[in-house]
C-alpha cells in the first residue's frame, strides 16, 4: 500500500513525517505543506530543502550538473592512475617507440582535456572519450 510522506516548513528547515497526528505531536504542524507519495520523496532521494520560500524535493539541475562533471572527472583520473601512469613508468615507457610515446603523450593530453569539451558544461555523460592507445 502506498502511503503519503508529509512535508512542512518549520523554521528554515524542512520537516517530514508519514503520520499527521505524529506531525502535530512531534512538530506541532496540524497541516503539511506539501504532500508526496512514498515514491516521490524515494525518488527525491529523501531529500527536501527550502528554495525561494517552497519546498523542492530532490536535487537541482545545477547539483545533478555538478555531480555528473564530478563522475567524468573521476573516471578520468581513474584511467590516467590505473593506465596512463604505469605505462609512462620508465621501464616501460624506455621500451616504447617514438611514435608509441607519442601516441601515449596525445592520449594522456586528450584525457586531461575532456573536461574543457564544450558539452561538458551543459551534458558530461556524453563526453568524448579518447581511445587508449595499444600496449
Amino acid at each position: 500500500m502506498a502511503r503519503n510522506v508529509y512535508l512542512a516548513i518549520k523554521g528554515d528547515v524542512v520537516v517530514h513525517h508519514t503520520d499527521l497526528s505524529a506531525m502535530a505531536d512531534m512538530d506541532g504542524i496540524s497541516k503539511p505543506d506539501k504532500t508526496v507519495t512514498d515514491e516521490e520523496w524515494d525518488s527525491a532521494g529523501c531529500l527536501a530543502r527550502i528554495i525561494d520560500g517552497t519546498i523542492f524535493l530532490g536535487k537541482t539541475d545545477a547539483e545533478k550538473l555538478a555531480e555528473a562533471q564530478q563522475t567524468v572527472r573521476n573516471k578520468r583520473n581513474k584511467i590516467l592512475v590505473d593506465v596512463v601512469d604505469p605505462v609512462q613508468k620508465i621501464l616501460v615507457w624506455n621500451d616504447m617507440t617514438e611514435a608509441e610515446q607519442t601516441e601515449w603523450k596525445a592520449y594522456r593530453t586528450a584525457l586531461l582535456n575532456v573536461s574543457e569539451q564544450d558539452i561538458f558544461s551543459t551534458d558530461p555523460d556524453s563526453v568524448v572519450w579518447p581511445a587508449m592507445p595499444n600496449i
